[in-house]
């Protein structure tokens, strides 16, 4: 039994505690955010020696990082001069008090906890041997390449129209229109289908054509990287890392791959200054230094996903359905045939942006929203259950770590979480949920002996 990570997550809970009395006895914000950012450093060490990724860029630290900037964005920028980290302000201002805030700390430093014990308590696969996959269809996998390349291109078209979309009407027009007819999102569908079809074909692209899968990833990065063009910084972000995971590979860090690492880190700290180009983000008008907007823009207005957690706990009397469509996508049509629905039935996040400003919600704006916040959800106010969520989280990104290279399933299952795992942090899990179902669907379907039916 390894004792230096549980004296290491011991003195996180230390850490925690003592934030939290110096918060009640001060009153001051930065005391959580000293404690908070403390334990994410803590965090990322804990990861860097006990991931079983043999990979240079571990999933378990994109995950992180992806938390570090949509959930703890504003403890860093509160660090860094901000204040107002615990306010919303999106058609209705609200400001945590204290108790609230001190059970904000709570969950998201356990969210923290629980996922590194969960990621820890694995115990290491031992042999080291790998499973070497026998029988696949390569004419299935052929057909799937075709699809997929067509739904690509669909995808791509779709986002150059949401660029220019943005260009006439702002940034804030890509999240119009919502008040819809409760019909299967088929360009939701045609995207998923597309990226469990990268995935597919990067599980088996040692043994077919290499420059098929190169093709295909090509369409995939090009979707996500013209998306900064309407405003959308995540999917860039999430670009980045990807390039960033196959460029350093297994192989050891060289001068050349530092420069260009450096690169695109200068470019997630410049995606505003990007995404302002085309006026789908409106420039910062005001005079102030590069370090106040990096401040502002990037940790402090990305970190808005917590402060939508925490709505999200306070408002928490969800409708049936939104449960039922985070995990069975599409049943809301099946749920018509019995009772009514109403757009705002729909999904979390639409249910709290009617619950907080109805108005912009018939104006059809909507809210981001979170693993942490589907967690929450789904605990039904019963914290050890968010608590057992994240533990579980925890575990299935270690075994997905650790299942890389062992045969082609798990290393297409961890190319979807590669692609997907970064952004889960201001999205619901019900897209990805899709995402594992069609690839797992699509992998058996390669693996089937059609010639025996």
């Amino acid at each position: 039994m390894n004792l230096t990570k549980y004296t290491l997550l011991g003195s996180m809970v230390l850490i925690s505690l003592v934030g939290a009395i110096a918060f009640l006895w001060s009153g001051r914000d930065l005391s959580l955010s000293y404690s908070i950012v403390l334990n994410i450093t803590v965090a990322f060490y804990l990861l860097y020696k006990y991931s079983p990724d043999s990979t240079q860029i571990k999933l378990s630290f994109i995950y992180l990082l992806g938390f570090s900037l949509f959930i703890c964005g504003r403890f860093f920028a509160n660090i860094l001069g901000s204040e107002e980290t615990f306010c919303f302000d999106f058609g209705y201002k609200y400001c945590l008090s204290q108790i609230e805030t001190l059970y904000s700390f709570l969950l998201i430093n356990s969210s923290i906890l629980f996922f590194l014990f969960g990621y820890l308590s694995v115990s290491p696969r031992r042999g080291g041997s790998k499973i070497q996959s026998n029988y696949f269809n390569n004419k299935i996998i052929y057909l799937y390449f075709v699809l997929g390349v067509l739904a690509g291109l669909y995808t791509s078209f779709g986002t150059i129209q949401s660029i220019f979309k943005a260009i006439s009407s702002g940034y804030l027009s890509l999240y119009s229109g919502q008040i819809e007819e409760y019909s299967s999102p088929i360009n939701l569908i045609i995207m998923v289908f597309f990226n469990a079809t990268v995935a597919l074909i990067f599980s088996y692209r040692n043994k077919i054509n290499n420059k098929l899968f190169y093709f295909i990833l090509a369409i995939f990065l090009f979707n996500l990287v013209i998306s900064i063009l309407s405003g959308s910084r995540a999917n860039f972000v999430s670009a980045l890392l990807v390039i960033l995971w196959f460029m350093m590979g297994e192989k050891k860090v060289s001068l050349k791959k530092i420069l260009i690492t450096a690169t695109l880190i200068l470019s997630v700290f410049l995606t505003n200054s990007i995404a302002s180009i085309t006026g789908a983000r409106g420039a910062s008008e005001d005079n102030s230094g590069f370090y106040t907007k990096i401040v502002e823009e990037i940790f402090y207005n990305q970190g808005i996903t917590m402060m939508v957690f925490n709505m999200g706990v306070i408002e928490n009397d969800y409708p049936i359905l939104a449960y039922i469509k985070t995990i069975v996508p599409g049943s809301q049509i099946i749920y018509s045939w019995f009772s009514p629905v109403y757009q705002y039935e729909l999904s979390f996040s639409q249910h709290l942006m009617y619950k907080l400003s109805p108005s912009l919600f018939y104006d059809g704006y909507g809210l981001a929203w979170s693993l942490l916040g589907d967690f929450y959800a789904f605990s039904f106010g019963l914290i050890f259950l968010f608590f057992l969520y994240n533990y579980i989280w925890g575990r299935i990104i270690y075994f997905v770590s650790a299942g890389y290279g062992v045969n082609t399933f798990y290393n297409g299952m961890y190319f979807c979480f590669l692609i997907s795992i970064f952004i889960l942090n201001r999205f619901s899990i019900s897209s990805f949920l899709v995402l594992i179902m069609f690839y797992f669907l699509m992998h058996k379907s390669v693996k089937f002996s059609w010639s025996k039916v």
